[in-house]
């Protein structure tokens, strides 16, 4: 791609109607109606494959410059609030992938869904930036297995597993053993990831599938479609640290919003709005003793700003293109972190298909999740004949995955996701007015055994006037980690101007 053509797919990122993208049409020339949209790749992938843009000489200063608007750079904007700063998002809204759209009323997450319940600290956080959380309603989860729809299969449903008393006391100790570990000081429960018991760190060293080693098979069954839901990959590839992280925290309440996790974005960027640059596309930054050059492209033109300090809030395989001078043992790191394709599904029908609890844990493929989009919405839940919105999750590995993504072609994805609707729900097709699938080609970072011991030195300490925040860098998939990682790449640079 040249430096025209360029310009003109990024121009055509701000005028897409759903984060960014072109609406993009599956294939599928029968009713229900069948569409894809998602994030638009053509700008990323020009970076990727070695676009060179020279810089302008800069026309705007800033004390800051954050590249990224979702969630960890509108925290670290947040803290910055009262210095000069400027955000750069490549969408035309705010907020990652924790946004919303509405069919009908219904208010529904197009990706990250939900709240863990805060520790105290967090929990502080949300007060301070107006959020109000509210309890999701019980029961908040469920299993079907051997055909059977089993409510709070981690709870009181437990005894009603279809499986054999051995095994169902088998998922009777891993519960134990998580809520102990949940109490334990030298477990790995702790975000951000520093602040855990250097004991801890022990769980880096297995792999998750095998920690569960220990249980009977089936509980290793069903925990692959809880790591396949928040990380895109099964037990084998992410660490027993990372998968006793997320696990400690599933006995406690979850917090749910119309439109799922779009309603922190939506505070935390409240206080910056003037702030904000949607539409922008970061493409190069460089630093000297003077400060941080940071290149953009904005309304088909390349615009660079001068900084004091800049934080890099995006996935670190895109923020490796962005860094030409990224000396050596960061580049290693951020060469070696592994991302997670996926795809949400949206089954938006008539009448309501399945509401009996927030989620369904399916051992059914291609989707290993779905979630009742106004579960806490305001709607008589005895009312079966009216307007409905499922979200189903539907992991896509990696590079297998994001070829899928790539060609524009899920008829046989959807074929196959039809078909595990109808066997689960007899007769729902008639219902399905339409599926609408977002493409998401790296959200999750893969958090892989020795995830940190290899790369966490590189990730949480800034590189001369550059600070990293994202998810990602704190290795964990979750709000709470891109909270953390933005807060503290906000510490960094405060710490920085007040040097200079």
């Amino acid at each position: 791609m040249n430096r025209r053509d360029f310009l003109r797919e990024a121009a055509l990122i701000g005028a897409a109607p759903f984060l960014g993208t072109n609406e993009v049409w599956a294939g599928v020339q029968a009713a229900p109606s069948v569409r894809l949209t998602g994030e638009d790749n053509k700008a990323c992938h020009a970076l990727r494959d070695g676009l060179l843009i020279t810089p302008e000489t800069p026309t705007e200063e800033a004390e800051v410059v954050i590249i990224g608007g979702g969630v960890s750079g509108l925290t670290a904007a947040w803290h910055l609030q009262d210095r000069v700063i400027l955000v750069l998002e490549k969408n035309p809204t705010p907020g990652g992938n924790c946004r919303g759209e509405t069919w009908k009323g219904i208010r529904y997450a197009q990706g990250s869904a939900y709240l863990s319940e805060p520790d105290e600290r967090l929990a502080a956080f949300y007060k301070t930036i107006g959020l109000k959380l509210k309890e999701a309603p019980s029961p908040t989860s469920a299993l079907h297995a051997k055909g059977k729809m089993i409510l709070d299969h981690w709870g009181e449903g437990i005894a009603d597993l279809p499986y054999p008393k051995w095994v169902i006391r088998s998922f009777k100790q891993a519960r134990k053993d998580f809520k102990d570990l949940a109490k334990d000081p030298r477990a790995p429960t702790k975000i951000p990831v520093a602040k855990n018991h250097p004991e801890a760190f022990r769980y880096e060293k297995i792999t998750f599938a095998d920690y569960l080693g220990r249980y009977a098979p089936e509980v290793t069954e069903v925990l692959d479609l809880f790591t396949r839901s928040c990380w895109g990959v099964p037990t084998t590839r992410i660490s027993a640290f990372a998968g006793i992280n997320f696990m400690a925290s599933e006995f406690s309440p979850i917090f749910v919003f119309p439109g799922g996790n779009e309603a922190v974005a939506e505070q935390l960027a409240r206080p910056i709005r003037n702030s904000l640059r949607l539409r922008a596309f970061a493409l190069r930054i460089t630093q000297d003793e003077n400060g941080v050059l940071v290149t953009y492209v904005s309304q088909r033109k390349v615009r660079s700003i001068r900084a004091k300090a800049a934080i890099i809030a995006t996935p670190k395989h895109v923020a490796l293109r962005m860094l030409p001078d990224l000396p050596k043992s960061w580049r290693a790191s951020f060469s070696r972190m592994r991302y997670g394709a996926f795809l949400v599904c949206q089954v938006m029908s008539r009448e309501v298909l399945y509401d009996q609890s927030y989620s369904l844990n399916c051992l059914a493929p291609p989707f290993v999740n779905i979630s009742v989009a106004d579960w806490t919405q305001k709607k008589p839940r005895k009312e079966q004949a009216r307007p409905a919105v499922l979200t189903l999750d539907l992991p896509m590995g990696e590079a297998e995955g994001r070829r899928i993504l790539l060609s524009n072609n899920i008829t046989p994805l959807h074929k196959k996701t039809a078909a595990g609707l109808e066997k689960l729900f007899p007769g729902c097709t008639a219902a399905i007015e339409g599926y609408l699938y977002y493409r998401w080609g790296h959200p999750m970072v893969i958090t892989a055994p020795n995830f940190w011991s290899r790369n966490g030195k590189a990730l949480q300490r800034p590189w001369g006037r550059v600070s990293l925040a994202h998810s990602d860098a704190e290795g964990l998939p979750c709000m709470e980690a891109a909270i953390a990682a933005g807060k503290r790449a906000a510490e960094q640079v405060l710490r920085h101007l007040r040097k200079s």
